[in-house]
């Protein structure tokens, strides 16, 4: 049976944020790629949704801008922190309780995968965005490696399994009729950095809830799965993201 996100991480999120806590530079090329995408003017209104913990807000700019972390679970949600520049939203991602055209930029990170009806968030991002706003979808893809580590490994050696819907042909259909233009949409391979083989099973074991398998099965995993390599500054684990660009006409 299918999990929803509110289902998943009102189980673990805490040791989700666990992994993310203990090693902050891990994913630090996913969120970089992300941001990349577009441009963000000096005072830009961002919303990141679902926001995890607030992950992707220490890669944006330093440029006087306003941050809104929306979350469905609980304990992500009371993890983001809010100052003059961040808020949080607890909130389903198909009806957020914000006005229409509340933001320039809106982002959403490898969360939408766990979403049975994507079509109602992307129309919620729509609604969500100014005329003249962009959006940037960084999600997996459908027959990528990371999908079938996700759905075959994490599903067979987490005791929550792993039965996520990633992107395809139908996203772009739903992404279309919620109104969007899209600009880019293309795959970028990149690794997720670690000091050791040891802190790399460790954070995967920990992000993944992979609680049925031991530390040398799961090395051996990654590397059928992903593959990784060492360097002389750590351990890179390949990974790949689609990342899809949206705009809203003016």
């Amino acid at each position: 049976m299918f999990k929803s996100y509110k289902d998943i991480f009102s189980q673990r999120a805490d040791s989700y944020h666990q992994a993310m806590s203990e090693c902050p530079q891990a994913r630090a090329l996913e969120f970089k790629n992300t941001i990349e995408q577009v441009h963000i003017p000096v005072g830009s209104k961002i919303c990141d949704l679902p926001s995890g913990g607030g992950y992707l807000w220490p890669y944006l700019p330093d440029n006087d801008l306003h941050f809104t972390a929306v979350e469905v679970s609980n304990y992500f949600f009371q993890n983001c922190l809010e100052d003059q520049h961040r808020e949080r939203v607890l909130s389903e991602l198909h009806k957020v309780a914000l006005p229409d055209g509340s933001f320039d930029i809106v982002f959403s990170v490898t969360g939408l995968h766990h979403i049975e009806d994507r079509g109602a968030v992307y129309a919620e991002i729509f609604r969500l965005l100014k005329p003249g706003g962009v959006a940037v979808i960084a999600e997996v893809k459908q027959a990528s490696p990371v999908a079938y580590f996700l759905n075959e490994y994490v599903h067979q050696y987490s005791s929550m399994g792993h039965e996520g819907l990633f992107l395809d042909a139908a996203d772009i259909r739903l992404i279309e009729k919620a109104g969007f233009n899209i600009n880019k949409n293309k795959y970028i391979e990149y690794g997720w950095w670690f000091n050791t083989v040891k802190e790399m099973t460790h954070f995967c074991r920990l992000l993944f809830a992979l609680d049925k398998v031991d530390d040398e099965s799961l090395e051996q995993g990654i590397k059928h799965y992903l593959g990784y390599e060492s360097h002389v500054d750590g351990i890179e684990m390949a990974w790949g993201l689609q990342f899809i660009t949206l705009s809203k006409n003016k």
